[in-house]
């Protein structure tokens, strides 16, 4: 075949990330965090200390990574992957990394200095792949194929290293970058290291592919809801010129109301990347849609090209971590354009065996009128005093519980619905007087979700959603105040934001803490936390609470990619009860709640 069917690609659950060096390697028994601390638990640690990680302090540590330059250690890994060879026969055997413990292999001299010999965070694996290629031929196992991640950015080993001319002919480099094209967002090819320059995935890529035998892909295959099949066709074509030889894919269905078309136009393109997409697609939608497949299809376009414009030129891609919250860039026009288009599509197919389907299709724009009704209100005041949203809430949760047997549509819908049902239950959705300064598409509302704990690109980690009446939407995160907190000696709530990914804070507790003053017996006040920028794992820390943090992770809620970039300026509207925020109050517990968070855009800053 013509495209990525043939070739190597290896079917290794969860990344491969996992050393091997303990014997039988079970995928339903090592996860992501686990495999290291199981390896303490067996006694390798204690035997073998120095095969493991030394930590910046200078200690050898257990649950990080393990020490690629010892020679037990290396020579203890090739004998664990032989014996999973002697086991299943020859194949590709993934020999990778724990993703979480990924900053540095280790900090002995030793992987310190092959790391600088490869310019590369992977050093050490790499040098380890160099020696266990040619050593596992002599061996007599030959025909097996060690394969590895390339991943992740400079901070883990996506960087092709420098120094090799080649990898041995018995490796093969699983490149896993997320995914990138040149038309839809070429700023996201250039990838910015801590040093201020820049290297071009494209070119990392080939690279990858100069210096190897073997290269597999590790697609991203991005079941949103409105895949861009003209993306996915780019991406695919890119990778083809690269030099890769095989592509994996991770998501390319998912559930969502477009996934199956989502899996079936990838696999399509794996045997052609080339081929014309139009003619299957046109009767893919005819079977799905019958009567009402034309307006499907013209929704569909409609979307795709709001989409393509929206984003052509900004630092991200609409990616696999986009679900039906990644779409802020939508207008109330056109959400209304695209409500008249399913309108139509939903009357031309009622009664009929295509009803479900057409509902189906139509949940994201439900879900984005419900979210987006105030961008409604703004554009035609009397269409939008027309449309029920709560009518539209009830019909997206019927069409999911009508498809779950014949899995039309995933479990994300009800779920997307409970986050952002809020949304709807609004008391008022003006902007408070202190924020009516800004301009209003640049203020974003975070709502607290009904029920989930991960809404809008906004995880809370900890922290409950509990029903208040005198909150915003009726609801609040709330958590208690631990005894040994106290804010009578400073008079004030401390306040830190932490970038969990960079490991930097962004905010100190003592640069900017709210005054006890604010606070409001049964009322909630909105108070200015700062201006800074907001990160991928963008950690808001209230009152010493470190184990609930509000934690803004894939901040789609946002959406403009470019947001790593901007200084946003940060709001939340807190309420404080019991004796730790009044004195006057003498006993019961006390509780801090948050029922909105305000992001306001105040642009690239100078120099930038």
């Amino acid at each position: 075949m013509p495209g990525y069917t043939n070739g190597l690609c290896p079917r290794i659950p969860g990344h491969g990330f996992n050393p091997f060096l303990l014997p039988p390697y079970d995928t339903g028994d090592a996860g992501w965090g686990e495999w290291f601390r199981k390896l303490g638990i067996k006694g390798e640690f204690k035997e073998h200390p120095e095969w493991f990680s030394l930590d910046k302090s200078g200690k050898r540590v257990d649950d990080a990574q393990i020490c690629l330059s010892n020679t037990g250690c290396r020579e203890k890994l090739l004998q664990n992957l032989i014996k999973w060879i002697e086991a299943r026969g020859a194949g590709v055997y993934m020999v990778g990394s724990n993703d979480n413990h990924n900053d540095r292999y280790c900090w002995c001299d030793k992987c310190l200095a092959l790391e600088k010999k490869y310019a590369s965070v992977g050093g050490p694996l790499w040098d380890w792949i160099i020696w266990a290629g040619p050593e596992l031929k002599k061996r007599g196992y030959g025909e097996a194929i060690i394969s590895s991640l390339a991943y992740k950015g400079w901070r883990q080993t996506e960087i092709a290293p420098k120094g090799i001319e080649r990898f041995p002919d018995n490796f093969n480099c699983d490149a896993g970058f997320l995914n990138f094209d040149r038309e839809l967002s070429c700023a996201s090819f250039d990838t910015r290291l801590p040093d201020g320059s820049t290297y071009n995935r494209l070119e990392n890529l080939r690279r990858w592919c100069e210096i190897c035998s073997h290269v597999s892909y590790w697609y991203y295959g991005c079941c949103n809801p409105a895949q861009n099949y003209i993306r996915m066709q780019n991406e695919l074509k890119e990778l083809c010129s690269a030099g890769v030889e095989s592509v994996g894919a991770c998501g390319t269905g998912g559930g969502f109301e477009f996934g199956d078309m989502t899996s079936w136009m990838f696999f399509r393109l794996l045997r052609d990347p080339d081929c014309d997409l139009e003619p299957d697609l046109k009767r893919m939608f005819s079977i799905k849609y019958g009567p009402a497949a034309e307006d499907v299809r013209m929704y569909l376009d409609v979307l795709q090209k709001t989409q393509r414009a929206a984003i052509k030129t900004l630092p991200a891609t609409c990616g696999s971590e986009q679900m039906y919250d990644g779409f802020s860039y939508l207008t109330g026009r056109n959400l209304l354009d695209m409500r008249e288009i399913m309108d139509r599509a939903l009357a031309k197919a009622r009664g009929s065996e295509y009803e479900l389907p057409v509902m189906c299709a139509r949940a994201g724009l439900n879900i984005w009128t419900i979210m987006f009704f105030h961008k409604i209100k703004d554009e035609d005041p009397s269409t939008a005093a027309k449309i029920d949203c709560k009518a539209l809430d009830a019909e997206s949760r019927l069409a999911w519980e009508r498809s779950r047997k014949p899995k039309l549509i995933a479990s994300s819908v009800p779920q997307s619905l409970d986050q952002m049902v809020n949304y709807m239950n609004l008391k008022d959705d003006s902007l408070p007087a202190e924020l009516a300064k800004y301009p209003k598409d640049k203020v974003f509302r975070i709502l607290p979700p009904k029920s989930a704990p991960y809404f809008c690109g906004v995880r809370v980690v900890g922290l409950t959603s509990e029903a208040d009446p005198k909150a915003a939407s009726g609801w609040a995160w709330r958590d208690k105040i631990p005894e040994n907190i106290s804010f009578a000696e400073k008079k004030s709530v401390p306040v830190e934001v932490y970038d969990a990914g960079l490991r930097e804070w962004l905010l100190h507790s003592n640069q900017a803490p709210i005054p006890l003053s604010v606070f409001r017996k049964g009322k909630y006040s909105l108070c200015r936390i700062g201006k800074m920028r907001i990160t991928s794992r963008f950690n808001m820390i209230f009152a010493g609470l470190w184990g609930h943090p509000t934690n803004i992770t894939q901040p789609a809620r946002l959406f403009d990619p470019t947001y790593v970039n901007k200084e946003w300026e940060i709001w939340a509207s807190i309420k404080g009860e019991g004796p730790k925020f009044f004195p006057d109050v003498v006993a019961g517990d006390s509780y801090l709640s948050i029922d909105q968070v305000f992001c306001v855009d105040c642009g690239v800053p100078i120099g930038k």
